[in-house]
């Protein structure tokens, strides 16, 4: 909570810096703020900017971060349709150097796809991950987790059986309808053993 508060602080100092700022300085600031927005979720603030920065500087050195931080505003906003549009020209144009920031705005915009139960276009993002960036081996896993993930959304999980800490056995059965975390741990190890009582 203190984190939140501190960054959203300093997004209100760094607004009013933007909105004095031109040339070099607003293009230094502007994608701090950006960024700063979308973590407290501000999404039409850093849509905004986002705009701004790309009518003011369309050649910066930081033209493809603050283009994928502005497709991940308009994810967050729920425009899910021209965050896809605008991310997939963005995904074509970019050389795979650097193409971290567009590999996150695809991530982004494919879960909130998941989390609105469109799973097809979800799955559409994720392939068009995977075709883009064969040989980067690091995005390759990340992305097929998220695949392979697409396939258990919505169906009935393994049967689980077991007991808790009192003894008592329990089932997944015993849960159904509700959302279930399920945290396996070991004996053998610490960690598990201290969050136990949590």
């Amino acid at each position: 909570r203190l984190a939140r508060e501190l960054a959203e602080e300093q997004k209100v100092a760094l607004e009013a810096f933007v909105a004095r700022a031109a040339g070099e300085q607003l293009e230094k600031a502007c994608p701090q703020f950006i960024a700063l927005a979308l973590e407290v979720g501000d999404h039409a603030s850093a849509l905004e900017a986002a705009d701004r920065f790309a009518r003011e500087f369309p050649s910066s050195s930081s033209a493809v971060f603050v283009a994928s931080a502005r497709i991940r505003a308009l994810a967050g906003l729920g425009r899910l349709d021209e965050a896809r549009r605008v991310w997939l020209t963005l995904a074509e144009g970019t050389d795979l150097t650097g193409w971290a920031p567009v590999f996150e705005a695809g991530m982004a915009v494919a879960t909130e796809f998941v989390l609105t139960r469109q799973l097809d276009d979800a799955r559409a993002i994720y392939e068009q991950i995977r075709n883009r960036t064969r040989q980067v081996t690091q995005i390759g896993a990340i992305n097929e987790r998220q695949l392979q993930g697409l396939q258990w959304i919505g169906k009935k999980p393994p049967a689980i059986e077991g007991s808790d800490l009192a003894g008592k056995p329990v089932s997944f059965d015993d849960y159904a309808g509700r959302v279930v975390l399920l945290d396996f741990w070991a004996t053998y190890c610490a960690p598990c053993i201290s969050e136990m009582p949590n």
